[in-house]
């Protein structure tokens, strides 16, 4: 958290609630807690544009105990080991962020039996010193899992949120913000900006993270508001395409989203900051390519490294990594793709293609 948002937090609260504090990080498992530290650091340099090393996020679209299994873990920790200069995080998203109804994740169950699920997915992810990164899409999700996270970020219909932008600039971990889902490279600034900025910036507004130290059956210690004293600036942006025009041609649209991930790169290369490349959202129509196509994800990471490696993205060296719907199973949500002991090799070449197109643009 910030310094000065820490200090006035602290100097509000009774003994009860420090306890509070205690008791959860009392709960955690000390060499988890370093191991998380350290990839909150490596994590940080990457967003920071300080370190050469390629994050690659991957996980289901939603999580529950079909969707993130040991054998996932397993899977991301070879990857690790067979590819040298990976981070390979785990995406753990408790909350599925809706524009119509439908399901809405783990953590807005109304059976606390469901959401200690999420905690319990979380744990072991942390216990084996996975990298957890979530998708925030309210801030008491911040103060409830907040523990567990090497970093996060702002999804698409939630990155313009004026309360969200101000707890990610509170809470220091490393934070993502995906283009709207409008394409306004615009946007996507304005987000940056507001994330690093601290509350003399805003004329003496501050930020409410809601609660801390909450749980399934906790409801957690409110924050009221906190001064921010120096802002967050280890952001990424995060490219995830956007909606086109109906009968907008695959040639036009493949035009479209590399000049869009070119204009991100170049706004990234402004603010000395970052590019990930989200694989599985709105980048696939933009290719062509089915939404729903469970192969979704290889078919884009193909078509990028092509582009990446042709020239055709500009200041593509800020590109430092990727995001991808992946698991054992298809999942509530959108469908994951389907990885298994199986075609583990599949997505061992897919990580390498990645990687070696960013590694040919940083030439």
């Amino acid at each position: 958290m910030d310094k000065q948002a820490a200090e006035a937090l602290a100097d509000s609260m009774t003994n009860q609630e420090i306890e509070r504090i205690e008791e959860v990080n009392e709960s955690l498992d000390p060499g988890a807690v370093a191991l998380r530290d350290q990839n909150r650091e490596k994590i940080g340099a990457v967003f920071r544009g300080e370190s050469d090393q390629h994050l690659s996020v991957k996980g289901p679209c939603s999580a529950d105990k079909k969707t993130v299994t040991s054998e996932l873990l397993d899977i991301l920790e070879s990857l690790d080991e067979e590819h040298p200069g990976l981070i390979s995080g785990i995406r753990i998203n408790g909350s599925k962020p809706r524009t119509q109804g439908k399901w809405r994740g783990l953590a807005y169950s109304t059976d606390p039996a469901e959401r200690e699920q999420l905690h319990e997915i979380m744990r072991e992810a942390l216990s084996r010193g996975r990298p957890i990164i979530s998708e925030i899409a309210d801030s008491c999700e911040l103060g409830e899992f907040g523990p567990y996270l090497s970093g996060a970020w702002l999804g698409a219909r939630d990155m313009a949120s004026t309360s969200l932008r101000a707890a990610a600039s509170a809470i220091h971990l490393p934070f993502g913000a995906k283009n709207g889902m409008d394409g306004s490279v615009e946007g996507v600034r304005n987000t940056m900006e507001a994330i690093n900025m601290n509350t003399r910036a805003m004329e003496g507004s501050g930020a409410n993270l809601g609660v801390i130290a909450s749980g399934p059956s906790y409801r957690g210690i409110p924050t009221g508001i906190l001064p921010v004293g120096e802002g967050n600036n280890t952001r990424a942006i995060i490219a995830r395409g956007y909606a086109l025009p109906a009968g907008t041609s695959p040639e036009l649209g493949c035009q479209l989203a590399i000049r869009h991930i070119s204009q991100l790169c170049l706004l990234a290369e402004e603010l000395g900051s970052v590019v990930l490349i989200d694989k599985t959202h709105g980048a696939p129509p933009m290719f062509g390519i089915d939404p729903k196509d469970t192969e979704r994800f290889p078919k884009v990471n193909e078509a990028i490294a092509r582009a990446i490696e042709s020239g055709e993205i500009q200041a593509a060296d800020r590109i430092r990594g990727d995001i991808a719907e992946i698991s054992p199973d298809k999942g509530r949500t959108d469908p994951n793709w389907i990885v298994n002991t199986q075609n583990r090799q599949v997505l061992s070449n897919l990580t390498r293609r990645a990687m070696q197109a960013v590694q040919a643009a940083a030439l």
